[in-house]
């Protein structure tokens, strides 16, 4: 059984980072520990904390992208969104791998999941979080929730106050994201 143990930490190295928030005097650095960015700063302050280092020499680095409204399974340029999210479970999970790794290797770090059937969204979150599958990190809703004939509602939809209040509660029970 392969091993699910995160990598130790890395000290990723280049002439300057872009995070959108500050500027870093370069060379620049980005700490990342157990597979999650810790910190971000002046290379120089950061050396000495990683057993291992990776330097990119005149690149930039981008720390992460959040993606904050997208899914594991669909393909919005294939069309046929609803199709594609009535397609057999094993159909979609087996596209929710190719998905995932291209969110991450388009720098995606985070992904905030729409909607999905089959609870597969929960599991993609779990088992990322367990590192059996690669990808982003995940914030899920669970199946979404729209009126009947809405945006999204390949199902029956919600109707009514209560319907709403024990679909809530129902996602809040299978501990979501958001909602």
């Amino acid at each position: 059984m392969p091993s699910t143990a995160r990598p130790a930490a890395v000290l990723y190295r280049a002439r300057s980072v872009f995070d959108g928030v500050s500027a870093i005097p370069g060379p620049a650095g980005v700490l990342v520990e157990g597979g999650r960015v810790v910190r971000v700063g002046a290379a120089a302050e950061l050396a000495g904390s990683a057993p291992a280092e990776h330097d990119f020499g005149t690149g930039v680095i981008v720390p992460g992208f959040v993606d904050a409204h997208t899914h594991v399974t669909l393909r919005p340029g294939e069309g046929d969104q609803d199709g594609q999210s009535m397609a057999p479970a094993a159909w979609q999970t087996i596209r929710g791998f190719a998905n995932l790794r291209r969110m991450l290797a388009s720098g995606v770090t985070t992904a905030r999941i729409m909607t999905e059937e089959h609870r597969i969204d929960l599991e993609y979150r779990d088992a990322i979080e367990r590192g059996e599958v690669t990808g982003p990190r995940l914030l899920v809703s669970g199946v979404g929730l729209s009126p009947p004939g809405g945006h999204g509602c390949v199902g029956p939809g919600v109707a009514g106050t209560g319907a709403l209040r024990e679909a809530v509660r129902s996602r809040a029970g299978d501990q979501v994201d958001h909602i």
